[in-house]
């Protein structure tokens, strides 16, 4: 009976991870159409999160997102955390 009910939790909570993955965004991967190690703008317009803070994402302003650039956004749970700019 134990071992059902641990095999059963075990499911659920693997799709649970799953589902959470799937509505977490598109992968780096999956956006980096051409497989250059990094994701054009272009590119990024397939995932609306990414291309909204496309600014955000492209820390060295060079284009490009690298591997690292997207890791730390989606760490951030795919949000960004910079404050508003001021107006002047």
């Amino acid at each position: 009976m134990k071992k059902r009910t641990l095999a059963t939790m075990i499911g659920m909570f693997s799709g649970l991870a799953l589902s959470t993955a799937l509505v977490a965004g598109t992968d780096f991967a999956t956006l980096d159409v051409n497989q250059d190690g990094s994701i054009s703008a272009e590119e990024a317009a397939a995932d609306p999160e990414v291309s909204k803070n496309w600014s955000s994402i492209d820390k060295d302003e060079n284009g490009m997102v690298d591997a690292a650039e997207f890791s730390a956004f989606e760490g951030m749970g795919g949000e960004t955390t910079e404050a508003p700019a001021e107006a002047k």
